[in-house]
Formats: structure tokens, sequence, C-alpha cells
């Protein structure tokens, strides 16, 4: 995950680690969520993608999601991740220059917005989102 290296992510108990560290030889398909605070329509997919995420890790699940925000200030990216709504996956930092790269290498040009794409780099779907709306919780069985 070359757009990751040597990038620090935050975690929802406000502390940054290394991407690095994350992605280990067990992770091998990262989930970016492109959403911001004052979006309509996110709060259906942060429902089903968090129901996703906590069925993953019960599995012992080989999936990581990062937040990519779209905030328009640091105070709304942190009311954001750090509600509820959001699970207990990695954000990139407000304002770090990935997310822009991350956006414009997944021409990602609506929001909420849900890429999933393999560690080696291979693409499983640019339509995450309507995954999520379509069939649910049964992404783990499509994304696996």
């Amino acid at each position: 995950m070359d757009t990751l290296t040597g990038c620090q992510v935050l975690k929802k108990d406000g502390k940054l680690k290394n991407a690095e560290d994350i992605l280990n030889p067990k992770i091998t398909t990262v989930i970016y969520l492109f959403t911001a605070g004052h979006v309509t329509g996110r709060d259906i997919v942060l429902k089903t993608l968090k129901k996703v995420y906590h069925e993953s890790k019960r599995r012992g699940g080989s999936w990581e999601v990062f937040f990519v925000s779209s905030d328009k200030s640091e105070e709304a990216f942190k009311a954001e991740f750090f509600s509820d709504k959001h699970g207990n996956w990695y954000a990139l930092p407000y304002n770090d220059p990935r997310c822009e790269e991350l956006r414009y290498k997944y021409n990602i040009s609506s929001l909420p917005n849900v890429v999933v794409v393999r560690t080696d780099g291979e693409v499983v779907t640019l339509n995450g989102r309507e995954d999520l709306e379509s069939i649910g919780i049964n992404v783990i069985v499509t994304w696996g």
C-alpha cells in the first residue's frame, strides 16, 4: 500500500500509529471510507460498515478501514471521527496530503464513498457504498 507508506494514522483512542505496523501480513484488504460530518446519506453507510468491520474482526478478519476525511475543519473532523457512528478503525490525520492523493487516485467525486483494495494494489471495488447499501453485511463474502 504505497500510498500509506510512511504515514501515521489516528486510532479512535487518539493515538498515532505507523500504517506499516497496522498493515502487517495478516491484513490483505484495505477499505477507504471517504466522507465528512456534513455529508447527507453517510449514516447508513457508517452503520453498515461498522457492522461489517465488527463481524470481520470477530471472524479474525484480514481487513482494515481507513477514514479519509473531507471535513472543512479539524474540529469537524474530530467531531466526526470520534463520534460513536464510526467503528474502531483508523483515520488519516486531518489535512494529511495523502487524503487528497487518495481522492485523486480513486477518482472520488461524491461522498460518502467506499473503496476496497487489496494490499497488493488490486482494486476490489470502487463502488463500496452501493455494495453496503444493496447487500449489507454480505459484503464480507463479496469483498472477501
